[in-house]
């Protein structure tokens, strides 16, 4: 679930779900696809940095879909058009300076993509993508056979198909995060980032919060206002005391399979999406959040107290969040202070329209 700052709020699940701790290695590997010629087309620049169309392609089709989700099917061709444009287009733009701020600030520690660290850790997260796929496929097969390359990269091309990627973009993404993952290490080895056990427990205490949540995802063919109405079944049996959380989430109602200990999530800003983090933060120890409303679906979120033992049993997880949290604030810092300025080709793309 963590997020890192290279990867838009809205569409953070969308990479997320890649496995990159604890996966096992496949001794396959992934096939470089080459890109189309339309998808190397360079759409503008952030600060020193070209923008492909492929990251144009992946935003706007995935922030259209967003909104769409919000305010209906059809919203792009009712009264409202012209609005949800707009709204469209600074969603993308904002989030095309995402990957350029993490590239900007690695740079000034000269950590780039062609670092051999970073090269390192791509590599690392193509195997781990990889061993998935190749699991993925021993469930098809009956007998003791082992997946084929050509099946495990056939699953690989449909996966990027599903995801709105291309294979340079997926790679471009696992590089800007491994520019990242390098960051944090080199600033927590020279002393910039306090590291101690004092200053990074008062972080946690003051800034981290504990949420357990329901979780009713909108799958592409979901009756989008028949899942609202079960989100909002929930929200009234929670706030009527009629259910607990914890009873809700082992029932159908939830689909958050990757909760599965009663403690819940411990995070802080910039590890979740923009609009679950809102919720969060912004209800009290106990409370109930309405429906939050992501992209991928509809959450019911309870903000708990901190525990104090899970804190002590956790800190090394938590003081490794509290250095990625550091670096995210470094990296939004940058990414406030740039701006995507589309050339000729950019500003003649209809984000409506990209398919």
């Amino acid at each position: 679930m963590r997020r890192f700052i290279t990867v838009a709020a809205a569409i953070v699940v969308l990479l997320s779900f890649v496995c990159l701790s604890g996966c096992g290695k496949s001794d396959t590997t992934l096939r470089e696809i080459k890109p189309s010629a339309e998808d190397e087309k360079v759409v503008g620049t952030v600060g020193d940095y070209e923008i492909l169309y492929d990251e144009l392609r992946f935003l706007a089709l995935n922030f259209r879909l967003s909104i769409e989700n919000k305010y209906g099917d059809g919203i792009f061709e009712s009264d409202d058009a012209s609005t949800c444009l707009e709204e469209l287009k600074n969603d993308v733009y904002a989030a095309l300076k995402v990957n350029s701020a993490a590239l900007t600030v690695a740079k000034r520690y000269e950590i780039t993509p062609d670092s051999e660290s970073v090269k390192d850790y791509v590599k690392l997260q193509l195997e781990a993508l990889a061993s998935e796929f190749a699991e993925q496929l021993a469930f098809e097969i009956d007998d003791d056979g082992v997946p084929s390359t050509d099946e495990i990269n056939r699953l690989y091309k449909e996966y990027l198909a599903e995801n709105n990627l291309t294979d340079r973009y997926n790679r471009f993404v696992f590089a800007v995060d491994g520019c990242v993952s390098a960051l944090v290490e080199k600033l927590t080895v020279n002393g910039t980032i306090p590291n101690d056990d004092e200053t990074v427990g008062a972080y946690i205490r003051d800034n981290f919060v504990r949420t357990l949540h329901v979780y009713i995802r909108n799958d592409e063919k979901d009756d989008v206002a028949a899942n609202r109405r079960i989100a909002e079944e929930c929200l009234d049996d929670l706030r009527s005391g009629r259910k607990t959380i914890v009873e809700l989430i082992g029932s159908v109602y939830n689909e958050d399979l990757t909760l599965t200990s009663k403690h819940g999530y411990y995070f802080t800003k910039g590890e979740f999406s923009e609009e679950y983090e809102t919720a969060a933060f912004g209800i009290g120890i106990g409370e109930y959040s309405d429906i939050v409303e992501t992209a991928s679906g509809f959450y019911i979120i309870q903000r708990l107290e901190l525990e104090d033992d899970y804190i002590e049993k956790n800190f090394e997880a938590l003081k490794s969040q509290y250095r990625y949290a550091y670096v995210n604030d470094m990296i939004a810092e940058c990414r406030d202070g740039l701006v995507f300025t589309p050339n000729d080709y950019g500003k003649s793309i209809d984000l409506i329209s990209v398919k």
